[in-house]
């Protein structure tokens, strides 16, 4: 049997086409021999009931026969080729087989389109749920999409709109040069101004504990004196208009005067002071009324007052040897070899006294 769709083979107890699923329904095919058949026992049948009344009428009149007639009938009946074939009662046993075959035959028929109808309404069912399925998911899947479409779409915008607010800032916002500081960074001996130069419509400000300036720090106006000893300062440049800040410039400087006096010419210093001033006997540090002698130490240099002085101790030693600090404490300039008593504040921050 071939398909009606695609015209392929198809088994002789298959419900599908096995190349397309195309549902086959069975119709009987035409048959010659078989319509002749049928024809030739409807005939018969017809014969039959035509002989059947005859055949009664005949018996009617067989009443009137005499015994040797009806015999001789007999006999002739019984040895009459094909009469048992010809009999009523077969030909209607063959007519009921018939249409029973006929009526199975439709059965069958009916069954297998049925199953054939419900096998593809199931296929249709199926083929239509996994099609929603597969709707359902694309459709959840374009949503998804979407959704992340949209909020990579916004967080760009939001990006773009930072981004272009900031470049707007920045473009608003255009910083200025950073200020021009003439003394570089290094060691200095001598007093120096320290200058620092900004471009027209900006202002400098500095600090100098080392925070970064703005423009609250100080205000540059004018040369500022370098300060004695180490220090640190920030420069920048900020527009007076819009505030901006330029980079910010840093120096470092260590100024101080050059030493002229060395420990040993700074000790003897500070004795021919306290000899000038009765308070030592001679430039062995004798002290009047005690045994023994004073001697002085320097123990560091300390930049005090915007100069650089030896700080020195006074310990008194007696003749056994041991030593005592008096709690005194004196300054020689390393510059101008001048002597001081020192002093210090709750700090420890020294600061000069005169020698009495």
């Amino acid at each position: 049997m071939k398909c009606p769709r695609c015209g392929a083979d198809i088994p002789e107890e298959a419900l599908l086409c096995p190349e397309c699923g195309e549902d086959i329904k069975f119709v009987p095919e035409y048959d010659p021999e078989f319509e002749n058949s049928m024809s030739e026992s409807l005939s018969e049948l017809a014969g039959d009931f035509g002989k059947l009344t005859v055949d009664s009428k005949t018996s009617a009149a067989a009443d009137d026969m005499d015994e040797d007639d009806i015999e001789a009938e007999r006999e002739f009946d019984a040895n009459e080729e094909g009469h048992i074939l010809g009999s009523p009662v077969l030909t209607i046993c063959f007519m009921c087989l018939l249409l029973i075959a006929l009526g199975f035959g439709a059965f069958e028929f009916v069954t297998k389109s049925g199953v054939l109808s419900f096998e593809k309404d199931m296929k249709e069912e199926v083929s239509l749920t996994d099609n929603i399925d597969a709707l359902d998911e694309a459709t959840a899947d374009d949503t998804g999409d979407q959704e992340n479409g949209a909020g990579e779409d916004a967080a760009s915008n939001e990006e773009t709109s930072d981004d272009s607010s900031e470049e707007s800032s920045e473009e608003e916002l255009i910083a200025p040069p950073e200020p021009t500081v003439l003394e570089d960074s290094g060691e200095y001996s001598e007093v120096t101004q320290i200058v620092a130069v900004a471009q027209a419509g900006s202002s400098v400000f500095y600090t100098t504990d080392g925070t970064e300036p703005g423009a609250t720090a100080v205000r540059y106006t004018e040369p500022i004196a370098m300060p004695y000893g180490e220090s640190v300062f920030k420069f920048v440049a900020v527009d007076d208009v819009t505030g901006a800040m330029s980079d910010i410039v840093e120096r470092e400087y260590s100024f101080h005067y050059p030493v002229q006096f060395s420990h040993e010419q700074a000790v003897s210093a500070l004795l021919n002071e306290l000899i000038a001033k009765g308070y030592l006997l001679d430039g062995m540090g004798t002290v009047a009324g005690m045994e023994g002698y004073n001697l002085y130490i320097i123990q560091k240099t300390e930049v005090i007052d915007g100069a650089d002085y030896y700080v020195i101790t006074e310990n008194h030693v007696y003749p056994d040897g041991s030593q005592t600090q008096s709690g005194l404490l004196f300054g020689v300039n390393v510059t101008s070899g001048l002597v001081y008593r020192l002093g210090s504040d709750e700090q420890g921050n020294y600061f000069l006294k005169p020698l009495t």
